[in-house]
C-alpha cells in the first residue's frame, strides 16, 4: 500500500502509519518472547510511539488538504516529525554504538553513561503529552474542514463525517489507555496488574494496526476519495467568489484612497481597510494575481509617475521629485522598479514620449 500507485498519496500515508503500528507491536513481542536477551536485539530502535501521534495528525491533514487554500494548504509536515526524529537518532546512535560491545552488561553500562533509561522515561511523557495534544488540534483541524460540507451531497458527506469520527475515536482510546496507565504507574496504583494493562494496551495498538490496514485497502474504493474530492470543489468555488470579491475591493481602494502614495504602506494596513486578515489578501495576491504585494503597490506609484511624465517634459532631477511624491523612498528603489515595469529609465521613457508628441 505504501508503494503501490493504484493507491492515492492519503492512502500510502495510512499504509506508512500501520507499518509504524506494527514495528511498535514488534517490541511487545520482543518481550513476550524473552528476546531482549538477545545482544543484538536488547536496544534495537523500535520504540516509534513518538511518531504516532504527528503522523496520524498529517494523515488527518493530507486528506482534509486543499491545493492553492491558503486554509488548508500550508502545513509544514517537517516541523511535526522534528521531535520523534530527534528521539528516533538518539535511539539509532546508542543501537550501532551498542553493537561495539561484548556482551550485554557492557551494554547495560554504556546505556547508564548515556542516560538511556532517563531519556526513555522523558520520552514517555512526551509520548503521552503528544498524543492529547494531536488528538485535540486534530479534532479542530476535522471540524474546521466539515463545517464547509454542508454544500455537499449527503451519501459524500456521511462517508467524510463517518471516516473522521472512527480515526478520532480510536485515537481518544489510545490516547485514554496511555494517560490511564502513566496515572497508575506514577500513584503506584494496580501494580499487581501493571503487565496486565500494559498487555491489554499492547492489544489495542495491534488491533489498531489490523483495523487501519483493512480500512486502507477498502478504501481503495472511490468513496471517500471522490467525497474529499467533492468537498474540495466546493471550497475552491467558495474561495475564488471571495478572491474575485477582495481583488474589486483592492481595486477600489487603489483608485478612490490612492494608499500607494504612503512611502510607508504595508500589507497588513492595506488589509486592515478591507476587512481582511494579511494573509488572506497576500494569498490573494500571490494565487490569483501572481504578484506579491509590494510589486502591486510599486506599479501603481509608477503609472502615477508615467501620468506626470506625459503631461510635461521632465528631467531627471524633477521626475525623482514626482517619484517621492508617488510614494517611493529612494531613487535606487523607484529607478529599480521604473526598469522592471517598463523595460527603460525614467529619462529614457520622457524622451520616448516627447518624440512621439514632437
Amino acid at each position: 500500500m505504501i508503494k503501490s500507485q493504484q493507491f492515492q498519496p492519503h492512502q500510502r500515508l495510512l499504509g506508512f502509519v500501520v507499518w509504524v503500528f506494527v514495528t511498535v507491536n514488534f517490541r511487545s513481542l520482543v518481550y513476550s518472547f524473552g528476546w531482549q536477551e538477545i545482544q543484538y536485539i536488547r536496544y534495537l530502535p523500535i520504540g516509534l510511539e513518538l511518531l504516532l501521534p504527528p503522523l496520524m495528525y498529517i494523515y488527518v491533514c493530507s486528506i482534509t488538504r486543499i491545493k492553492n487554500s491558503e486554509r488548508f494548504g500550508s502545513i509544514n509536515f517537517k516541523a511535526h516529525l522534528l521531535l520523534p526524529l530527534v528521539w528516533l537518532t538518539y535511539d539509532l546512535s546508542f543501537y550501532i554504538v551498542a553493537q561495539f560491545e561484548p556482551n550485554i552488561a557492557q551494554q547495560d553500562q554504556l546505556a547508564n553513561s548515556w542516560f538511556y533509561a532517563s531519556v526513555n522515561d522523558i520520552e514517555d511523557k512526551l509520548i503521552l503529552l503528544s498524543t492529547w495534544i494531536y488528538l485535540v488540534v486534530g479534532a479542530l483541524r476535522v471540524k474546521s474542514f466539515s463545517s464547509t460540507s454542508s454544500t455537499m451531497a449527503a451519501q459524500q458527506r456521511a462517508v467524510l463525517q463517518r471516516w473522521f469520527k472512527q480515526i478520532l475515536i480510536w485515537m481518544f482510546v489510545l490516547g485514554l489507555f496511555l494517560l490511564v496507565n502513566h496515572i497508575a504507574d506514577q500513584l503506584n496504583l494496580w501494580q499487581d496488574s501493571r503487565r496486565l494493562r500494559w498487555q491489554a494496551f499492547n492489544l489495542y495498538l495491534a488491533f489498531t494496526s489490523y483495523y487501519l490496514g483493512f480500512l486502507g485497502y477498502r478504501l481503495q474504493s472511490p468513496r471517500l476519495y471522490e467525497a474529499i474530492n467533492s468537498l474540495k470543489s466546493h471550497e475552491l468555488k467558495h474561495q475564488a467568489t471571495n478572491s474575485d470579491q477582495l481583488e474589486l475591493k483592492l481595486q477600489q481602494l487603489m483608485l478612490q484612497q490612492a494608499i500607494y502614495l504612503d512611502p510607508e504602506v504595508s500589507i497588513k494596513q492595506v488589509a486592515a481597510e478591507l476587512d481582511v486578515s494579511a494573509e488572506s489578501l497576500s494569498f490573494m495576491l500571490n494565487q490569483k494575481l501572481k504578484i506579491s504585494f509590494r510589486d502591486l503597490i510599486n506599479q501603481h506609484r509608477i503609472e502615477a509617475v508615467k501620468n506626470k511624465i506625459e503631461q510635461q517634459s521632465m528631467t531627471n532631477a524633477t521626475i525623482l521629485d514626482v517619484a517621492l511624491e508617488a510614494g517611493f523612498n529612494s531613487q535606487a528603489s523607484f529607478y529599480r522598479a521604473f526598469k522592471k515595469f517598463v523595460g527603460m529609465t525614467p529619462l529614457q521613457y520622457s524622451q520616448q514620449h516627447q518624440n512621439k508628441q514632437s
